[in-house]
Parts: structure tokens; sequence; C-alpha cells
């Protein structure tokens, strides 16, 4: 049996968990095979993973901005906007100058059904589902983005997705805080 560093284990588990969620999150989970080629630091499945990623909170962010019925949400949704068009435009440049080919900018069937889902709400509905997927979403994500600037290959695509994590990790905190003001007082 091959025996991995620490570091890849961790990576493993660390990802595990997150992935296995990131079904019910509001964002299909890459495949196990995918998933284990981007934790093992495959820059090509990495990318796959992160680019698809990125699509859907700024698909989702617009469905928000025409959809969410609290102005500190449409707030939110503006600030994931903006933040993940320039995440997208910073992946695919460090693809880029590592003479890496991105994927299509298109969602695949599973996140496309699950945005059209999305689309179908409305009012507190839209605006509880929207918060509650950011926060899963962006917790695997953080995750996905921590391992791969640990672990990955290539420079360049590293220092991306250090800068991408630290992003996520802002979102995340925003994120659960605007989430904690959708529930109201306890």
């Amino acid at each position: 049996m091959p025996r991995f560093p620490f570091s890849m284990l961790a990576a493993a588990a660390v990802l595990a968990l997150p992935l296995a969620v990131l079904g019910t999150a509001g964002l299909s989970p890459p495949s196990t095979q995918r998933a284990e080629a981007a934790i093992a630091g495959s820059a090509r499945d990495y990318l796959r993973v992160a680019l698809q990623v990125e699509l859907m909170e700024v698909e989702s962010a617009r469905l928000a901005l025409d959809k969410a019925s609290r102005d500190d949400v449409k707030a939110f949704a503006r600030l994931m906007l903006a933040d993940h068009v320039k995440a997208t435009e910073r992946l695919r440049e460090a693809a880029s100058r590592n003479s890496l080919a991105t994927p299509a900018a298109r969602l695949d069937a599973a996140n496309q059904a699950k945005l059209e889902a999305l689309g179908e709400m409305s009012g507190e509905e839209f605006d509880r589902h929207y918060v509650e997927t950011r926060v899963s979403v962006h917790a695997d994500a953080l995750a996905l983005h921590r391992t791969y600037a640990a672990t990955g290959e290539g420079p360049v695509l590293k220092a991306a997705a250090a800068e991408i994590e630290r992003m996520v990790e802002r979102h995340l905190a925003i994120a659960r805080n605007l989430m904690a003001n959708l529930k109201g007082p306890t």
C-alpha cells in the first residue's frame, strides 16, 4: 500500500465531509476521482472544480440581485458577484500563465438544475436558501482552495488559490453573520 505524506491525508480528511455536503448545499460535488485529483495537486482538476464553483457563485449572485427580498441579501449578492468574477479572472490568468486550458464557462447539468430550483423560490424562502447555501459552499470552497494552495502544482496557481482562499474566508464570515440575522434573535 503506498504511503502518503501526512499533509495529503489531512487534506483528504478536510475535503471528504465538505465534498459530501456540496450536493445538498446548492452545488454539485465533484466526482470522487476529480476531488482526489484536486487534493493530490492536479492543476487541471483543481481548475475544473474551482471554476465550476466560481461560476455557480456568479450565477446565483445574479439571481439573488433579481430575486432577494432583503437589502442586506442583495448587498451580499453584489459582493459575491464582484469578487467571484475577479476570482474567475484570476484563475484563468494563472491557468494561462501555466499554459493550462480552462473549461468552458457553463454550469454542469446538476448545478444548472440547482440554480433553476433556486430561481423558483421567492421572498424569505429565497433569501434563506441563498444565504444557507453560500455558507455551505464557501466552507467547502475554503477547504478546496486552502488545500490546493498548500499542496498543489505550480507557484502561480498556488498563489491564486491562496488569494481566493482569503476572499472565500471573508465571504464565509459575512454569510454566517447574514444567516444569523435572517434567523433573528434566539
